[in-house]
């Protein structure tokens, strides 16, 4: 597991958005509509197995069933399929996912046991898990929306990392309104 995982993941060419939706109001369809209207220059590749399209884009019933090498995977499923994705994830080569679903270690036994399934399967395929409970990453100088907040981040010279979601979502608030970036 070495840094060229983290580039993939921070400078991803290929995305794949697992439990991207046309559902409005669903956290798959922010996130994936996100990245389509950011300007995101990057292959988009969203994963439904109950949808042919989400969003006017050819879906896939799983990662695993894509044609390329995935760099970034956002997951945005259920908590219980969690580690079950992830572990598809590993097995397809993808070199990172940011996992947005909450519903693990924070929720009690179950939950943690989901967690040390998930963690089981980062080590075993060394992928980079930003997650769980995410909010997701902006990187506006590659225009990576990469989140289901509403604000996109401006260009500029200030980083911004967040363990709480709330906060980096008022921040981001705040940043829009001052035109900082």
């Amino acid at each position: 597991m070495g840094i060229e995982n983290l580039n993939r993941v921070f400078n991803p060419k290929r995305i794949a958005v697992i439990g991207a939706s046309d559902r409005e109001g669903s956290i798959g369809s922010k996130i994936f509509s996100n990245l389509k209207v950011s300007g995101y220059e990057g292959e988009l590749f969203p994963v439904n197995p109950f949808r042919q399209t989400v969003q006017g884009i050819p879906a896939y019933p799983s990662v695993s069933k894509i044609p390329c090498e995935i760099d970034l995977a956002i997951i945005a499923t259920p908590a219980h399929t969690v580690p079950q994705v992830a572990e598809e994830c590993g097995k397809a080569g993808v070199a990172g996912a940011i996992i947005i679903s909450a519903g693990l270690r924070e929720t009690g036994e179950n939950g943690s046991d989901l967690e040390k399934q998930l963690l089981e399967h980062q080590k075993k395929y060394g992928i980079r898990i930003i997650g769980p409970n995410s909010l997701g990453v902006i990187r506006p100088k590659i225009n990576l929306h990469a989140t289901f907040a509403d604000k996109q981040a401006r260009p500029g010279k200030i980083a911004f990392i967040s363990q709480s979601a709330a906060l980096c979502a008022s921040a981001l608030d705040w940043a829009s309104e001052a035109q900082v970036g």
